[in-house]
């Protein structure tokens, strides 16, 4: 008989939505770094010089990497003290230097830097 049979549904599959993603241009880190190093931000310089003397995304160079270092120190970012002094020291980026390498490791230990203070003392 004809009542006992079910009836067939058929349901319409829902509409999905799919969402919209932006899409941004990537953000190079380095890039955004030596823009913020070249409006005159400390850190910023201290973070492009280490890139600079690595090597680290950027072609590695030495003179560079001094250059945004001392810029940092001059500044007054206390890490990078130390480095211009090594840098200095060694004559790494910039003409070796031991009277300026020991300016920087005073300024360095006078901020408190304990590797600036022992190398002080076997200057």
């Amino acid at each position: 008989t004809e009542a006992a049979k079910p009836k067939a549904t058929t349901t319409a599959p829902k509409a999905t939505t799919i969402p919209t993603v932006e899409t941004t241009a990537k953000v190079n880190p380095l890039a955004e770094a030596q823009a913020k190093a070249d409006a005159g931000d400390a850190a910023s310089c201290y973070q492009v010089a280490l890139a600079y003397k690595s090597g680290n995304g950027v072609q590695k160079s030495l003179t560079t990497a001094f250059q945004y270092m001392k810029s940092a120190a001059e500044k007054g970012y206390e890490p990078a003290y130390i480095e211009v002094a090594k840098m200095s020291h060694g004559g790494r980026g910039v003409t070796k230097d031991r009277e300026i390498a020991e300016q920087w490791y005073q300024k360095a230990a006078e901020a408190g830097n304990a590797e600036a203070r022992r190398i002080l003392l076997n200057m």
